[in-house]
């Protein structure tokens, strides 16, 4: 058995069982708890883990991890003001948030250098992408040169001596080949003194070529180097909410409690992000009764910057699925939504989008009209 949890009530996992997790307190005698078959519950029918499913599913995206671990933390606060004196609740959004900050701490460098690499490596490729055209203008001027005799045309030994082995090299096989091939080319023209304005263009451009190839490598270097202080932060992250799921099916003994504590849809098998350039989560969203007609409400939010509109999404709480109520414009923080089902306990969470997508939704909140 592993030991997943802390201090004096370590919960650990029965690595002899699939998905079986043993709740066993031993600090002041609490003794064993019980088995926790999450196959057992409809929320949980997609989960498949042996150890830890956050582990698992964030394996490889630390975007993931991030959109959990912000929710995370946003639920639990959520929840302390609803029940502000509730000691689990306390010491599991202290250690969440704790590690939350340490974090965001390797996150943020990290995400800067992907954002710096990402921008060098495009300038890089535009770069790779005009050397054809590029090509072709410097053969014009190469072949043109030289006078009526025209010594460089193609197929005559001086035009083969600037380019033995054709056009190939420029334009199939690695990327520093392509590099190397560029800078070959300067070699090749500095023995043909007709051809010094080429050489002069073609100079340039393989100093820029070769400069752009190095910062992308560079840039590269560095996100692989945070990206290693950043995976020791996931494990981490991983660890301590796992041990907020044991400590949370002790004090429920009910999975439906835990999607109050953690968008279940992100744990499941297959989870994937919102896109890298989707907006955040608006926060502070709330739902209200107003006066009017039964089942009408006003939803509320917080602006996200730079987003082109918000979508509104409810469903029954315990439904993992959620059925867009409403759209509201970029400039808007609230929406009015009428004729909502009566007497049926509703979630609702509201998202913002931009051109590259739809970001994740907000903490949910719940009402019944």
């Amino acid at each position: 058995m592993r030991e997943i949890c802390c201090r004096d009530e370590p919960f650990v996992l029965n690595g002899g069982a699939r998905g079986s997790l043993v709740l066993a307190q031993t600090g002041g005698g609490v003794g064993f708890a019980g088995f926790f078959n999450p196959y057992s519950y409809p929320l949980m029918n997609a989960w498949k883990y042996e150890e830890n499913m956050i582990e698992q599913v964030t394996r490889g995206s630390f975007k993931l991890m991030d959109l959990l671990l912000q929710d995370h933390v946003a639920r639990l606060m959520k929840m302390l003001t609803k029940f502000p004196g509730d000691t689990d609740y306390q010491e599991m959004h202290g250690v969440a948030a704790s590690e939350l900050s340490l974090w965001n701490g390797a996150y943020v460098p990290y995400r800067a250098a992907r954002g710096v690499y990402k921008a060098r490596t495009q300038s890089f490729y535009e770069m790779l992408e005009s050397l054809p055209g590029l090509l072709d203008d410097w053969d014009i001027d190469i072949q043109a040169a030289g006078g009526p005799t025209k010594p460089y045309k193609a197929g005559k030994a001086a035009y083969t001596e600037i380019f033995p082995q054709g056009r190939a090299p420029f334009t199939s096989g690695a990327v520093d080949q392509r590099v190397a091939a560029v800078q070959t080319l300067v070699a090749n023209l500095q023995a043909h003194a007709p051809l010094a304005a080429v050489l002069g263009t073609v100079t340039t451009f393989a100093g820029q070529f070769a400069a752009a190839r190095l910062a992308q490598q560079g840039e590269e270097g560095g996100s692989e180097v945070n990206s290693e202080g950043l995976e020791m932060r996931r494990l981490s992250a991983a660890d301590k909410m796992f041990r907020n799921i044991g400590r949370a099916m002790t004090k429920f003994g009910a999975a439906g409690m835990i999607g109050k504590m953690f968008d279940l849809n992100y744990i499941r098998d297959g989870a994937t992000p919102p896109p890298d350039d989707a907006p955040g989560a608006p926060q502070g969203f709330t739902v209200v009764a107003v006066s009017g007609p039964p089942g009408d409400g006003q939803a509320n939010w917080s602006p996200v910057a730079g987003v082109d509109g918000y979508n509104l999404y409810r469903r029954p709480v315990g439904d993992p699925a959620w059925t867009l109520a409403g759209s509201a414009g970029p400039g808007d923080t609230n929406l009015i939504i009428t004729g909502q089902p009566l007497a049926v306990p509703l979630e609702y969470a509201v998202a913002a989008f931009n051109a590259a997508g739809e970001g994740p939704k907000s903490v949910p909140d719940e009402v019944t009209f």
